[in-house]
C-alpha cells in the first residue's frame, strides 16, 4: 500500500481543496422534467461555472503559484478539485501550511458559487456534500488520493441541501482567514508592499489601484484596510452550526453560504423560494431535509443581507482585527 500511495504521489498526487456534491432529489428526475432539457441545463452550468470560478484565481498573484482547476460533472455528481500548477513544485518547491490554507478559502468560495449556480433556473437542483482536504489525483474523469475517499465518505451524511466543511478543513479555512484580517493591521509599508507584489503577479485591480494619484498616502492605505478587512469578514461559511446528520444526530459544522454569491436582495429571494418550491413531497424523509434546509437557509439569508449592508459603511466588521 505504502508503494502504491508513493507512486501515485510521484505522478502528480498533490495536496489540494476537493469539493465533492450531489444533487438532492435527482432520482428519478427524468419522470419530472424533460432528460435533454436536464441535460442542456447540466452542460450550461458546467460551462458557467468555469467561467466564474476559474479566472478570479489563475492567475500567478498567489503565493506558492498559478491554481489549477478541474471541475468535472458526472451525471448528478459535481467535482472540484483545486490544486497548485505542477509546475509551482519545481526544483522541490513545497506549498507552506499558509499557502495550503488558500486552497481551502478558494474551494469554499467556489462551493458558494456551484450552490448558487444549481439554484439559479427554473430547474433548480440543490447540492449537498462536502469540502475535503488532502493528496489527490484529478486526470481527466480519473479522481482518486486520500481527500477523494474522505469526501465520498462524508458527503451524504447531511439531512439537507449542506455543503459543509469537514472539521479539520474548517480550521484551515478558519485560520487563513484570521491571518489574513490580522494583516490588515500590518505598517503602511508592507501594505503596500503587498499591493506591489499582488499587482507585478497579475492581479489587475491591484494593478489599477497603484495609478491612483493618492496610492501610498494614510487615507488610500486606510481605506486598503477597510476594504480588505470588510471582504475577508464575508460569511462565505456558517461556522458552528448544528447541523442535522443521519442516524438522528447532529454535529457542529461549518457550511457553506450559496448566498454569498448573489448579488443583491433580489437574488437572494429568487433562490430562497426556488429552494422552497422545489423541497416537498409526500414522504416523512423529504419534509425532514425541507425542514432542515430552510431553518439554515434562513439564517444565511439574514448573514449574507448584513454582510452586503456592511460593505461601504466606513466600519471594520465587529470580527476584525481592532
Amino acid at each position: 500500500m505504502a508503494c502504491w500511495l508513493a507512486a501515485a504521489y510521484s505522478l502528480g498526487m498533490k495536496d489540494g481543496a476537493l469539493v465533492l456534491v450531489d444533487c438532492l432529489g435527482f432520482r428519478g428526475i427524468w419522470n419530472r422534467v424533460n432528460p435533454q432539457q436536464l441535460i442542456d441545463r447540466l452542460k450550461s452550468i458546467e460551462t458557467e461555472a468555469a467561467a466564474r470560478v476559474v479566472p478570479r484565481y489563475s492567475s500567478s498573484m498567489l503565493s506558492f503559484g498559478p491554481i489549477r482547476f478541474h471541475l468535472r460533472l458526472l451525471s448528478d455528481t459535481v467535482v472540484l478539485s483545486i490544486q497548485y500548477e505542477p509546475d509551482a513544485y519545481a526544483d522541490g518547491a513545497v506549498p507552506d501550511e499558509r499557502q495550503k490554507n488558500l486552497l481551502v478559502s478558494v474551494a469554499c468560495e467556489s462551493a458558494a458559487v456551484l450552490a448558487y449556480l444549481f439554484m439559479d433556473s427554473e430547474m433548480p437542483l440543490p447540492l449537498r456534500g462536502c469540502v475535503s482536504f488532502g493528496g489527490h489525483l484529478c486526470d481527466g474523469n480519473f479522481l482518486i488520493g486520500p481527500a477523494v475517499d474522505q469526501a465520498a465518505e462524508y458527503m451524504n451524511e447531511p439531512e439537507g441541501a449542506f455543503i459543509w466543511v469537514l472539521p479539520g478543513v474548517a480550521e484551515r479555512h478558519k485560520t487563513f482567514r484570521a491571518r489574513s484580517l490580522a494583516i490588515t493591521e500590518a505598517p503602511n509599508e508592507i501594505i503596500m508592499a503587498a499591493q506591489r507584489m499582488a499587482a507585478e503577479r497579475g492581479a489587475d485591480v491591484a494593478e489599477e489601484l497603484l495609478k491612483h494619484t493618492e496610492a501610498g498616502s494614510e487615507l488610500f492605505v486606510e481605506a486598503l484596510r477597510l476594504t480588505y478587512a470588510q471582504i475577508l469578514a464575508a460569511p462565505t461559511i456558517i461556522e458552528n452550526y448544528p447541523m442535522p446528520i443521519k442516524r438522528g444526530s447532529v454535529i457542529d459544522a461549518a457550511i457553506i453560504n450559496p448566498f454569498m454569491a448573489a448579488r443583491n436582495e433580489e437574488d437572494r429571494k429568487r433562490i430562497m423560494n426556488r429552494y422552497d418550491e422545489f423541497l416537498k413531497g409526500d414522504r416523512i424523509d423529504i419534509w425532514i431535509k425541507r425542514q432542515n434546509t430552510l431553518k439554515f437557509l434562513a439564517l444565511a439569508e439574514k448573514a449574507a443581507a448584513e454582510f452586503r449592508q456592511s460593505l461601504g459603511s466606513g466600519e471594520r466588521p465587529q470580527n476584525s482585527p481592532k
